[in-house]
C-alpha cells in the first residue's frame, strides 16, 4: 500500500502521482453521487497537484466549483486538460475555478456573492484541524439539504494525519450540531487515506 508519509519520514521524495485517491475508495464515493438523482453543482476545496478530482467531477456534474490557492495548479490543470483533450475546454461553464486561501474573508465572499446551493462538498485543501474545520463551517451552509458532505485523508496515520479523523470524531458526536449526532459514513480501503461523508439534513 503506498505510503507517502513514511518516504517524506525518512527525508526522501515521492514521485508525484497523477490521482491523489486511492481507486477502490474513489469508486465507492462515485457509487454514493450516482444514487442522488441529480448532480448539478459540486464545491471541492483544493484542486490537488493535477486536478484529477476536477477532471472526475466535471463529468458528472453540470458545474464543477475549485477553491485552490495555488494559481499554478490552476494554469497547470488548465494545460494538461488541453493536451488531453486537443482542445481548450475550461471555458465551457462546467468548470469554475476561485484562486485564494479557502478561508480567507475575500474567497469566502466572493463564493457567497457568486454561487447558488451545491448538491456535493468535497473537502480535500490544508490538512490542519484548523483549516478543515474552517472550511466544513464556511461552506456545509451551501450545501443543499439531502447533499453531501465529504472529506479526504480520514484514516489515521501515526501523528503525521490525526487532524481530520479527530473532526470526523467530533462531527459524529454532534460537537457542531448542538449534540446531534451525524451518521459518518467512511470508505476506508487504504491504509493512509481514506474518504468519510455524510447527508446533510
Amino acid at each position: 500500500d503506498y505510503n507517502p508519509y513514511t518516504s517524506f519520514k525518512n527525508h526522501t521524495l515521492n514521485e508525484e502521482k497523477g490521482i491523489q485517491q486511492v481507486r477502490e475508495e474513489l469508486s465507492d464515493l462515485i457509487d454514493v453521487l450516482l444514487k442522488k438523482n441529480k448532480l448539478q453543482r459540486c464545491l471541492e476545496i483544493g484542486l490537488g497537484f493535477f486536478g484529477s478530482t476536477h477532471f472526475l467531477f466535471r463529468q458528472m456534474f453540470d458545474t464543477t466549483i475549485t477553491i485552490e490557492s495555488n494559481f499554478e495548479r490552476i494554469r497547470l490543470f488548465g494545460r494538461n486538460s488541453k493536451k488531453y483533450y486537443n482542445e481548450f475546454i475550461l471555458s465551457d461553464g462546467k468548470s469554475k475555478f476561485y484562486h485564494g486561501i479557502s478561508n480567507a474573508v475575500d474567497t469566502v465572499t466572493n463564493v457567497y456573492n457568486n454561487e447558488q446551493e451545491v448538491d456535493f462538498l468535497f473537502i480535500d485543501g490544508n490538512h490542519t484541524y484548523e483549516q478543515v474545520l474552517a472550511d466544513f463551517l464556511m461552506y456545509s451552509p451551501l450545501v443543499k439539504a439531502g447533499g453531501i458532505i465529504a472529506f479526504h485523508d480520514t484514516i489515521h496515520v501515526d501523528s503525521f494525519n490525526e487532524a481530520v479523523p479527530n473532526l470526523m470524531n467530533e462531527i459524529s458526536d454532534g460537537k457542531f450540531t448542538n449534540g446531534k449526532k451525524i451518521q459518518v459514513k467512511h470508505i476506508h480501503k487504504s491504509l493512509t487515506q481514506g474518504i468519510s461523508y455524510f447527508y446533510k439534513k
